[in-house]
């Protein structure tokens, strides 16, 4: 019978985290860290982005990542473990990833988790990827398919079809799921949670293709407001769907709004 393979415990402490990496102390010859010094090129990089720089990858079996702002130091971090299962998203110096684990009866599941690689918080893990979609019915364990992130929020697909998304700030005045015909409504929430919608594991793969994050909202030139949402596909015949998870007000400084 399989053993139950489970994921590295983050490291809870900056100290810890250096030596997990061997940052504690340069290799001999090696050139100090300075704020020009650019993320490590080594590994196989899985994400990257920019607005900051940043890069996920894989050194071995460790699932690792580093972010570099204008005019401070890199910063690289330990992660989790990596497996040939572990989806990574990158955005807005915000890593998400999936960690594959196997329970006492070999059968496979996925860990969700985000941190903010500049303050190395980790603001969300799920150990049931397949959330709760009402009261009295439990998250469970699912596999993932897909996982995106946004800084703000990461959403995810499983294999069995049910669209979720975890957000770094619950919003209760603009959490909202609408879409054309379809009334907006407060999805169901367990802590920071919410399940969207239950695709079926036939739709699966079709919805997690179009699963994408956007910007809305209204105003004009002096000001208005910015909805972050969140895209999730229809199906036959099933409309798409919006989820507002967060909204802000916005005022420009023109002088032609003076």
């Amino acid at each position: 019978m399989p053993h139950a393979r489970r994921p590295l415990p983050l490291l809870a402490t900056t100290a810890l985290v250096g030596a997990a990496l061997g940052a504690s102390a340069p290799a001999a010859g090696a050139a100090p860290v300075t704020t020009k010094t650019p993320c490590p090129k080594t590994g196989t990089t899985l994400a990257k982005d920019v607005a900051p720089t940043a890069r996920v990858y894989r050194a071995g079996t460790r699932l690792k990542a580093c972010v570099k702002r204008p005019g401070h130091k890199r910063i690289v971090r330990l992660l989790d473990t990596w497996s040939p299962d572990t989806k990574v998203a990158l955005a807005d110096g915000v890593a998400a990833w999936t960690t594959r684990r196997l329970d006492g009866e070999g059968v496979a599941s996925d860990i969700v988790s985000s941190e903010d690689l500049r303050t190395g918080k980790t603001w969300l893990r799920t150990t049931h990827a397949a959330a709760s979609p009402a009261t009295g019915t439990p998250a469970a364990d699912d596999q993932v398919l897909r996982i995106r992130t946004s800084g703000k929020a990461t959403a995810w697909v499983t294999a069995g079809g049910v669209v979720a998304i975890g957000v770094r700030r619950v919003d209760p005045e603009s959490s909202t799921l609408y879409g054309e015909g379809v009334p907006g409504t407060t999805p169901y929430r367990d802590g920071r949670v919410f399940h969207l919608r239950d695709a079926g594991a036939a739709n699966a793969k079709a919805v997690a293709k179009g699963l994408a994050f956007s910007l809305g909202g209204d105003g004009d030139e002096c000001g208005g407001t910015t909805d972050y949402q969140l895209r999730v596909p229809g199906w036959a015949g099933q409309p798409d769907l919006i989820f507002v998870y967060a909204r802000e007000d916005w005022t420009s400084t023109s002088g032609v709004c003076s």
